[in-house]
């Protein structure tokens, strides 16, 4: 697992339960940017409460008005049920 955290994200206005999500994303997803893991793996692997993991994710795949327009979109994109895309990985 690797990925560089950017105070960009903690600076961001996401809710908490988003924010405590979003780091192990970056850290899950692969040189694509693809995540392969349940939810349910994430929170047991960092030891977030599932309910929150669950929220984070939910909060992620919605569009944040507090971004650009053009980037006003999700931050990640579900492909499959526990596959996502985490949106401008190369970024972290």
């Amino acid at each position: 697992m690797f990925g560089k955290n950017s105070k960009l994200i903690v600076d961001a206005s996401l809710p908490w339960q988003a924010k405590v999500t979003i780091f192990p994303l970056i850290w899950f997803c692969d040189e694509d940017g693809i995540i392969d893991a349940t939810p349910d793996e994430i929170a047991k692997q960092t030891g977030i409460p599932i309910e929150h993991i669950e929220a984070g994710i939910k909060l992620l795949e919605q569009g944040d008005p507090s971004r650009p327009p053009a980037d006003g979109g999700p931050r990640i994109v579900r492909l499959a049920e526990n596959f996502w895309r985490l949106i401008d990985h190369e970024n972290y």
